[in-house]
């Protein structure tokens, strides 16, 4: 038998899962020995009050054992399938390549910017010189403009589909599993380049292409479709018709400055606008709790501007 119960726990036990166990007998008034295992669901800090809690959503297993859980895809090798091409090697564009594979099509990611080893050059020039390269920098090159710079983004749509799958992804590629329950799930700026870097290693395996240095200057349109794009103002690159995905940053608008027709709709949509506060001590300071604690990673706050959600 499963029942899914939500406990609050001190954060240090919230780390024990003796602990964790305990309170799940107290709560459903069973014998511990009949708890065969548990699953968090969700995890989140409740700082309301001086008396911080881990609020915990928990699969409980009674009298019977939990099935293992498996985040690993085996993709198929499509070197020889249909092409589609991918503009961008941001989060969508990685993302969109997955599941081109995962569909039996091959994928070429066509990449303005450079990977995420060589991007660190430039932005090191950025930093220290003030040097700026206009197709490496923060915003342009593999991984997108969050690889380097902390970028989150929220979705509030109600056909966001499976966000489970995104993170079962980042988790195969290299995350840590805490992302599986975390309310406000985090990988870290300092793990992405390696993720990232991961992702294109299984694109380039199953027999898909990333290109780099490759900007896309436009879309080659003929009778209101797409029938391929063009390359650094030059090369003409076509593939199987009608298989073509753009799926560009919104930092990009190179591709459609000379692009109309009904070819093309392009949807903007409002995003959150997200910034990193650094704060620590103060963070814990007005809670019940030691400053050198390691519970308190990280406090998002949601506030609402002009009826726009801003995250902080």
């Amino acid at each position: 038998m499963q029942k899914e119960i939500e406990i609050k726990l001190a954060p240090d036990e919230a780390a024990e899962e003796s602990a964790i166990e305990r309170q799940l007998s107290l709560a459903l008034n069973i014998g511990i020995e009949r708890i065969r295992g548990h699953k968090v669901l969700k995890r989140s800090i409740d700082a309301r009050s001086r008396k911080v809690v881990y609020r915990m959503l928990i699969r409980v297993y009674i009298d019977e054992l939990g099935m293992a859980d498996s985040y690993i895809v085996n993709y198929q090798n499509v070197s020889s399938s249909k092409h589609v091409i991918i503009v961008g090697a941001g989060p969508a564009g990685l993302f969109a390549a997955l599941q081109c594979i995962e569909n039996g099509l091959k994928p070429i990611v066509l990449e303005r910017g450079k990977d995420v080893k060589q991007r660190r050059r430039d932005l090191a020039a950025i930093n220290k010189e003030g040097i700026v390269n206009t197709e490496s920098n923060y915003c342009y090159g593999e991984g997108g403009a969050g690889t380097y710079s902390d970028g989150k983004l929220y979705t509030r749509s109600n056909k966001r589909g499976d966000i489970n799958k995104v993170l079962q992804t980042f988790v195969q590629h290299g995350a840590t599993d805490d992302i599986l329950v975390d309310a406000r799930p985090h990988i870290g700026t300092n793990k992405l380049p390696n993720i990232i870097t991961s992702i294109r290693e299984s694109i380039l395996n199953a027999g898909g292409e990333v290109r780099f240095d490759q900007k896309v200057t436009d879309l080659l349109v003929e009778f209101g479709k797409i029938k391929g794009v063009e390359i650094n103002g030059e090369t003409h690159y076509k593939k199987s018709e009608p298989h073509k995905a753009s799926v560009t940053g919104d930092t990009v608008g190179d591709p459609f400055k000379d692009t109309s027709g009904p070819s093309m709709n392009i949807l903007i949509k409002l995003m959150s606008i997200v910034s990193l506060v650094i704060a620590p001590y103060i963070a814990v300071s007005s809670a019940d709790i030691e400053p050198s604690t390691d519970v308190l990673k990280e406090i998002p706050i949601t506030k609402k501007a002009d009826s726009l959600g801003v995250n902080t």
